[in-house]
């Protein structure tokens, strides 16, 4: 009887709320509470009016707040007003921390600077990220002929099989392999976005995954229709998640999806990198964004730490 309401959301309402009720004696608690409350709330709730939030949202969210309290902190300790904060103190500050605070405050700072908290001649200072690992794609085609074609793992002492990996489990794994999809958006995967037609050549299974949706090779989609089938007949999933979880009218959580592919081993974000920079080598990176849901600057970053060269690709509609 009661509205649906996004459980995100509301996870990430009551860690603003409780950190807020603690900056009673933070000198800038003012500022940090117009930030959560007039930025960061009204964008999470508008965009859960259109779209289910991904579990990575309360993380960056709480990232974005904590980053923005401890700047605000480093500013009061070194004695400097937000209105007097200089260039040279923002660059103090890069210099200074980590990867993740820089990252993390980037947020704030753009806001601050627009709504005249800190000057407007600021430049806020683009974080550079490593390359990061890959895993070879003669791997990467061992994991994937692994998943599709044997539903066993290795018991750690040889290499006879022992336990049966579950057919979910194996679809998310070929989805992150062959599409290089995000945990965080395959769990929230539906049978709506399973759609098959006919072709010339017969019926072909489709994933929408962004636009136009993306064909399924077999054998992979063997697993998928076998996968959408459970799902379909799965009690208490009239949602039609993919991958529906132990709650009814739930989808698997990304914790739970996460810590299963971790206990088999399986390269998480090393394989991932490597599906998506063996994909832009072959595909134009705009197009590899549109079709896969990707924003355009993800992939083409990706070719350029491939070494590839559609960088040069011009973006927009090459249909007509």
């Amino acid at each position: 009887m009661l509205p649906p309401v996004d459980r995100h959301l509301i996870d990430t309402e009551v860690w603003l709320h409780h950190r807020l009720g603690q900056l009673g004696e933070h000198p800038h608690e003012r500022l940090l509470r117009q930030f959560a409350l007039w930025h960061q709330l009204p964008r999470l709730r508008a965009t859960a009016a259109t779209r289910p939030l991904r579990p990575t949202a309360k993380f960056y969210t709480t990232q974005q707040f904590t980053q923005a309290q401890t700047f605000l902190t480093w500013l009061h300790d070194n004695n400097i007003a937000p209105a007097a904060v200089t260039q040279a103190d923002t660059d103090n500050w890069y210099t200074s921390h980590r990867v993740h605070q820089r990252q993390g405050v980037r947020g704030f700072q753009t806001w601050a600077i627009e709504h005249g908290h800190l000057p407007r001649h600021l430049v806020v200072r683009q974080v550079v990220f490593k390359p990061g690992k890959t895993i070879t794609q003669q791997r990467r085609l061992a994991l994937l002929r692994r998943y599709v074609t044997d539903p066993t793992t290795p018991n750690g002492t040889g290499d006879n099989p022992t336990d049966t990996v579950p057919l979910p489990i194996r679809v998310a794994v070929c989805l992150l392999l062959l599409y290089a999809q995000p945990l965080s958006r395959i769990h929230c995967l539906t049978t709506a976005d399973i759609t098959e037609s006919d072709t010339g050549s017969g019926r072909e299974l489709f994933i929408h995954l962004g636009e136009p949706p993306t064909p399924v090779p077999e054998p992979f989609a063997h697993l998928l229709r076998r996968l959408a089938a459970e799902a379909t007949e799965a009690k208490g999933n009239e949602q039609g998640w993919l991958f529906p979880g132990r709650l009814a009218g739930q989808p698997i959580t990304y914790r739970t999806l996460s810590d299963r592919l971790r206990q088999l081993g399986f390269p998480l974000i090393d394989a991932r990198v490597s599906a998506l920079r063996q994909l832009v080598l072959q595909v134009p990176a705009p197009v590899v964004a549109d079709a896969l849901g990707f924003h355009q600057k993800s992939t083409a970053r990706q070719v350029a730490h491939a070494g590839a060269t559609w960088n040069r690709y011009a973006v927009g509609n090459h249909n007509t």
